[in-house]
């Protein structure tokens, strides 16, 4: 893995890529199934930072798995974190599996941090899949858990915006949005836009009642 990550530090990623193949042959070859599982979600990793397919990830995870002696220990949190992401990314329902198993084990092991961290991704996932009464139930339930995601994390009222003006409950909507705009200085000029044109979403909903 070292000599891997100084060929991806300087920009060889083919190399990179050879050299933990090479490292997972040999721990297959050695019957080491833990190293194998480990070189495999290091190389999925590489892959996610330095090509963006998401398939190839979440394929290179899923094999990561199969060679973990124990895919119901809670420290495996992260990596079904992790092949959840990739397979929301291209639109592979299986997701919401491996969504609900991290979250699952991140509150066995409880971690509340990487617990809301999960839940958060996954609201937003439900979101863009339209599942949005499941979607709020899970940022209000990230806000008990840590208020800060409430007060000044921006992305939670962004979810929830989306999925009420989705419900066209606009009341909801817009007491979201303004939330939002008061922490307009947390998310910069990208927040500001995309408030400005909820805000514009809102209006026409109000105005055209039938739209």
């Amino acid at each position: 893995i070292l000599k891997a990550n100084y060929l991806k530090w300087i920009d060889r990623l083919d190399d990179a890529i050879a050299e933990l193949d090479s490292g997972v042959a040999r721990a297959k070859q050695a019957n080491d199934s833990v190293n194998v599982r480990d070189l495999l979600y290091y190389k999925a990793n590489i892959v996610y930072e330095l090509r963006r397919d998401y398939r190839e990830v979440a394929s290179h995870v899923k094999e990561a798995l199969a060679y973990s002696p124990d895919t119901t220990s809670p420290d495996l949190a992260g990596m079904f974190y992790f092949l959840a992401i990739n397979l929301g990314l291209v639109g592979d329902d299986s997701c919401t599996y491996y969504y609900e198993k991290s979250i699952a084990m991140a509150e066995a092991n409880k971690d509340t941090a990487y617990l809301c961290h999960y839940m958060r991704n996954y609201a937003s996932n439900l979101m863009r899949s339209e599942k949005v009464e499941k979607s709020n139930a899970l940022i209000r339930r990230v806000w008990e858990l840590m208020p800060v995601y409430r007060e000044k994390m921006a992305v939670t009222h962004a979810i929830l915006v989306e999925n009420f003006l989705y419900l066209r409950q606009l009341d909801s909507a817009a007491y979201y949005l303004d939330m939002l705009w008061a922490l307009f200085y947390v998310v910069g000029i990208f927040g500001i836009m995309l408030a400005l044109n909820w805000k514009l979403a809102l209006w026409i909903m109000l105005i055209v009642p039938g739209l």
